[in-house]
């Protein structure tokens, strides 16, 4: 890794401002969450926006209880949608689950 490369030092100065700020950062386009190491450690690149006259970045910083909050929905409606689907294949097939 190429500590000068300019996208090193855009990771950095954004790692930077998500540990000052005890946030972790957010990708949209990947949808991964890291920490600050993590993301400086990452190939993710920052691009700068102007978001509604600020300026900004492509990333989310947030604070980590809301990043696991955030998970614990994702999680939440992944199980609940695989319950479902699970449902549909048991009728689909007149499959019913093994007793012992």
């Amino acid at each position: 890794m190429n500590t000068n490369s300019q996208e090193y030092q855009h990771r950095k100065q954004l790692a930077m401002k998500a540990h000052r700020s005890g946030c972790v950062i957010f990708s949209p386009e990947t949808q991964k969450y890291y920490t600050p190491r993590e993301f400086l450690d990452s190939n993710e690149v920052v691009k700068y926006i102007v978001r509604e006259m600020v300026p900004a970045t492509n990333f989310d910083l947030m604070k980590p209880k809301i990043a696991i909050k955030k998970k614990l929905e994702e999680l939440n409606k992944t199980e609940s949608e695989f319950q479902d689907f699970l449902r549909r294949m048991m009728s689909a097939f007149e499959m019913a689950p093994k007793t012992k």
